[in-house]
Order: structure tokens, then sequence, then C-alpha cells
């Protein structure tokens, strides 16, 4: 992490989704009795509190407390969430809602690096995007995609038909445009 210079590093609003979507998954698998998925969305919310960590403790002032309302609104969120279903139960109305709920926090995940679409085309850089971090993404949602059309399970397929398109688009600019450590250093030279 010593790459990380600060909240400018890193999109914020893809940190807050992952965290959002990795709790909620959690949540409504544990809900549900999918077992097997409670373990790797409980590791990805602790990696992004790890992460949003990491970020806190790297940057002062205004940044820090934009650092923290990234943090504390998605916990609050999600805090919120296990007590609606913890009142409904397992197998729920409030368990169905959740996973609704969850569906449409997947697809604020994919969709969140494009919010730095308009600064991109402005300064001619693909900014916080990277080529490992979209082709995980697109990789993912593709895994995801085929797991829902697998088990006809629409509220899987659906948000991740989407992820696979947002992440191609992604990858289309990360293809395109320089990163913003290329166009740094071009500046500098």
């Amino acid at each position: 992490f010593s790459s990380v210079q600060g909240a400018e590093a890193i999109n914020m609003q893809t940190l807050s989704c992952a965290l959002l979507n990795g709790g909620a998954w959690f949540i409504y698998t544990f809900l549900i009795d999918v077992f097997e998925a409670v373990p790797v969305n409980g590791f990805n919310t602790v990696v992004t509190l790890g992460l949003l960590a990491v970020v806190f403790s790297s940057v002062q002032g205004g940044e820090k407390r934009q650092a923290a309302l990234h943090a504390t609104v998605p916990v609050a969120v999600l805090v919120a969430l296990a007590a609606y279903g913890y009142v409904g139960g397992k197998h729920s109305a409030e368990a169905h809602n959740i996973g609704m709920l969850t569906s449409t926090i997947g697809l604020l995940l994919y969709a969140a690096p494009l919010s730095e679409v308009p600064t991109m085309l402005g300064t001619r850089s693909a900014g916080t995007l990277s080529l490992f971090g979209v082709s995980a993404s697109l990789v993912c949602s593709m895994s995801w995609l085929l797991v829902g059309i697998l088990s006809k399970s629409a509220p899987i397929a659906t948000p991740n038909l989407i992820g696979v398109v947002l992440s191609l688009l992604q990858l289309s600019i990360v293809v395109v445009l320089p990163s913003a450590a290329a166009v740094k250093a071009a500046k500098k030279a």
C-alpha cells in the first residue's frame, strides 16, 4: 500500500460500494442459508474495511473527513440491514428485500468508477482505474453472471450482466487513456 498517496489515489466511491456489496451479500447469503458464499463475502468485507483503514490513516484534514464518511455510511447501512434481517429471520420477506437491495448495490459497485469519467476525459487520463482492477471486476462479473445463468437466478444474473457491460466500458477507458501516473510523469518531463 506504499503507493497510496491519499484519498485521491483511490476511488472512494468504489471502496464504499465494495464494502456495501460484500457486507450486504454476507448478510443475504447467511439469511438464505447459502453458507458457501458467506466466507467469501465476509473476507471481501474485511479486506475492504482494511483498505479503508489504510486510506484513512494516510490522509490529512478534509480528506480524512471524506475517508471517514466513506467508511461510516456503508457500515451504518450494513448494521441497519443486519438488524432488519434479524427481525425478519431466515428465508423471510425481509431476507428477500435484502437480496433485491443487494443486487442493486452490486450495480453501484460496477458503476462507481465511472463517476470519474468527466474528470478522466478532462485530464485525458484513466485516473484511478487500473488494468488489474478493471480486469478483476470483469472476471468477477462474468463469473457471477455464469452462476446466475446456471442457477436460473435473475437477481444474480441481471446485475452481473450489467456489470460485464460496465466493466467492458471501463476496460475501454483504461486501454485508450493513459494512467494518471503516466500523465503525471509526462508533465514532469
